[in-house]
């Protein structure tokens, strides 16, 4: 399947208390593709950006995911699973911030 030419119109519009959101490509990991937009028109050019290079693994995108920008500390919790038996192997707060000129968060 061809992904699509263009973000279908924001389903929020921005408001003070929703001033940007965030789309990452779901086939893509850590922060490649991440993108931080204001408005529908820096959404569409944002969005034709990301989608016309492949993934670091050389994956076509297909599809992204488009979110509220959530801002404060980063809870990471990462988990081995063996046999239906989880258990936490490391924990920890993460602060980001916003690098616009990288198109990256950096810890």
């Amino acid at each position: 399947a061809s992904a699509p030419e263009h973000v279908p119109p924001m389903l929020v519009p921005p408001t003070p208390d929703l001033a940007a959101v965030v789309m990452k490509p779901r086939s893509s990991a850590g922060s490649e593709g991440v993108r931080r937009v204001c408005g529908q028109r820096q959404l569409d050019e944002s969005f034709k950006e990301v989608m016309r290079t492949p993934t670091l693994w050389g994956v076509d995108k297909d599809s992204m995911v488009v979110q509220e920008e959530l801002t404060g500390p980063q809870y990471v919790l990462n988990f081995v699973t063996l046999n239906g038996h989880h258990v936490v192997s490391d924990a920890w707060v993460a602060e980001k911030e916003w690098v616009p000129e990288t198109y990256g968060v950096v810890y």
